[in-house]
């Protein structure tokens, strides 16, 4: 399947990145936002999808469209941006400065300010100043025609990022979010008492226990994908954009979105006045401003205050999706696009504007299909706790958890235990299956997810219980699954030391798993 974010969209243009690492754009083109290198007059436009011209011998692995430009990065670690960059207009793709060695593994465009994440989990902005939204802090000021180093919180490192006009916000390696910048209206998630523009990373105040694994902010408002698949957004609800039931007011702490049950949300991606979401049925939800027909529910008019099922193709499937500024696109299973809303300037991609499309229209093109370039997953696994001295026939419980750091959803994953001298029991799954030897699931970006094991030795001696990925569906940079390669972060191991019974004589027990795939035993 193609990878959640192949697909952009921003305020009259929208992009996608094909199999191949090329590009493509459509809509409007008054700053070159199409990057086919023509700047256009006032509401010039391309309603057919043109190419961008990357430089050549590089690939696209991601990509974002901001209000007036976008960027993208390349396989080989840089990132090109076009169309508005900072304070000019490019028709053509022009690269960034990044810090020399530095690799970029993630980008968000905004047009007045564009930031990215690196290789190192250093987070860079460069652009215009305002409100301070490039993180630096209050000794840097004004535009930078360079990237600078956002001031994370010491020992923090981050793995996404997100920009609005002028806001920031970032997912950190442990799970949370923080934001930076304009604050005034409650987009920085910190509470009540931080309503003032902020030059450097404040916490967001995710729900207790809740980590964050998707962010995207747009206008006044963010919202992000917690780790237990339901969202959360804040920041300006005139337009019920936050989902949480209400159009008026400034929410400074997240909101839950009441997610369709039984479902969770798999992506999310905010756009002007109105945010839209995946859900794990391959269906997609909207909710906010719907006067120009942006929710794509088949109407025009007042707002909408929670999600609502977008009206999809028969029998067709999300594989990617973005929320612009007053339409929306998606990617179907087939390769096809479908787009809904305003269409003043081609953005919808069908023809010749229509004004208002109520209803997802199907493009007259497909995009490639299958799996774009670059990074894709990064899977990790660790066991709590760890080992020691265990007697035989005392039961210990174990928590495995499986994370996903990658940029994009890990699909087909299977994790196998094995043990020496242990029988394992009361096997529990956060999600997935567990059936024979294995545990099946996805996992979306940034999530984890655990298997507890109740662990009984069997015999004396040196016994040890081992977690391992063997199938991870999508290419993992730092391993590879089912290679039984010790010290790969996609293997973990606790070794338990079994003292022989009392009046044995040193000899072990009898019995027990001496090897092997376990099929387990689900008795207690």
């Amino acid at each position: 399947a193609a990878q959640m974010g192949w697909l952009d969209a921003g305020v009259d243009s929208a992009c996608a990145v094909q199999v191949g690492g090329s590009v493509l754009c459509w809509g409007g083109n008054s700053f070159g936002q199409l990057g086919d290198g023509t700047v256009g007059s006032l509401n010039s436009f391309e309603p057919a999808p043109v190419p961008v011209q990357l430089p050549a011998g590089v690939r696209a692995t991601s990509l974002s469209v901001g209000d007036a430009g976008a960027c993208a990065v390349l396989d080989n670690g840089g990132v090109e941006c076009w169309g508005l960059v900072g304070l000019d207009k490019q028709g053509t793709p022009i690269p960034i400065k990044l810090p020399a060695g530095s690799r970029a593994v993630a980008v968000s465009a905004n047009g007045y300010h564009d930031c990215a994440v690196l290789s190192d989990g250093g987070a860079w902005c460069w652009g215009q100043d305002i409100h301070g939204a490039l993180g630096n802090g209050p000794t840097v000021s004004g535009t930078q025609t360079t990237p600078t180093r956002v001031l994370l919180p010491a020992g923090r490192t981050a793995v996404a990022i997100t920009t609005a006009f002028a806001d920031t916000c970032a997912i950190l390696d442990d799970g949370s979010a923080w934001c930076w910048g304009y604050g005034t209206d409650g987009e920085l998630g910190a509470g009540p008492g931080v309503l003032a523009d902020q030059e450097s990373p404040v916490r967001v105040l995710l729900p207790t226990g809740r980590t964050a694994v998707a962010i995207s902010a747009a206008g006044q408002h963010v919202c992000a994908l917690l780790d237990d698949g339901t969202a959360s957004c804040w920041g300006d609800a005139f337009r019920g954009e936050l989902g949480n039931g209400t159009d008026t007011g400034t929410v400074s702490t997240p909101a839950t979105v009441p997610t369709p049950a039984p479902y969770r949300v798999t992506d999310i991606s905010a756009g002007l006045g109105r945010t839209c979401a995946a859900l794990d049925d391959r269906t997609l939800t909207c909710w906010g401003d719907n006067t120009q027909g942006t929710l794509g529910v088949g109407s025009a008019g007042d707002a909408v205050l929670t999600p609502a099922r977008v009206t999809l193709p028969a029998q067709r499937s999300i594989t990617g999706f973005a929320a612009g500024s007053g339409f929306s696109c998606g990617a179907l299973d087939t390769g096809g696009v479908i787009c809904w809303g305003f269409d003043t300037a081609g953005q919808l991609g069908n023809g010749a504007p229509t004004a208002v499309q109520k209803n997802p229209a199907l493009a007259p093109f497909t995009l490639s299909n299958g799996t774009i370039p670059g990074q894709v997953a990064d899977l990790s696994l660790a066991i709590a706790p760890t080992g020691g001295t265990q007697a035989v026939g005392q039961a210990r419980t174990f928590t495995v958890t499986l994370r996903n750091a990658g940029a994009d959803p890990a699909t087909g994953v299977r994790m196998d235990l094995t043990a020496v001298g242990l029988r394992l029991s009361g096997i529990t799954a956060s999600q997935g299956t567990v059936t024979g030897g294995g545990w099946s699931l996805d996992l979306y970006r940034g999530a984890s997810a655990t298997l507890t094991v109740t662990a009984t030795p069997t015999t004396a001696g040196a016994n040890a219980l081992t977690a391992e990925v063997t199938a991870a569906g999508q290419v993992d940079p730092d391993s590879v699954p089912g290679n039984h390669v010790a010290g790969e972060d996609d293997q973990a191991t606790v070794a338990i030391t079994t003292p022989p019974p009392p009046g044995t004589g040193g000899s072990g027990g009898t019995g027990g798993q001496t090897g092997g795939e376990l099929a387990f035993d689900q008795s207690r």
